[in-house]
């Protein structure tokens, strides 16, 4: 009595090109649960997306002095309390007047406008 059972939904999220927008990347994300899995495109001009994982350095449980790594690097995952994502977006055309370099290549450049973005995310972990 009181209590509410939820359906196990599970997303996985990726970089693709996009479905509306010939040669665009896009976010999508496949959503999984019960009945099968779904494509969806959320949105586009989305390049990259990267994640670091924050280890819980002083085992308090709070998001204060923790040591971000990626996956490859986590220990103990039951010590991770948040995770830090980075996308790189780009312009739906080229607009700059000179080419310049392409982040995380190596001389690749293109005319397209780019900005990082990042964000950091609280896990309940415990």
């Amino acid at each position: 009595q009181g209590s509410m059972l939820y359906p196990y939904v599970a997303h996985a999220y990726y970089i693709d090109e996009s479905n509306i927008v010939s040669g665009m990347p896009a976010l999508k994300r496949t959503v999984m649960n019960s009945t099968g899995a779904r494509p969806e495109e959320l949105a586009q001009g989305v390049e990259s997306l990267n994640f670091e994982y924050g280890v819980d350095a002083d085992e308090d449980g709070l998001i204060d002095n923790d040591t971000f790594v990626t996956a490859d690097l986590v220990d103990s995952w039951e010590d991770v309390v948040s995770v830090k994502f980075y996308l790189v977006l780009r312009s739906q055309r080229e607009v700059l007047a000179e080419p310049r370099d392409v982040p995380g290549t190596e001389g690749v450049q293109d005319r397209y406008m780019r900005q990082q973005v990042s964000g950091t995310i609280a896990l309940r972990n415990n």
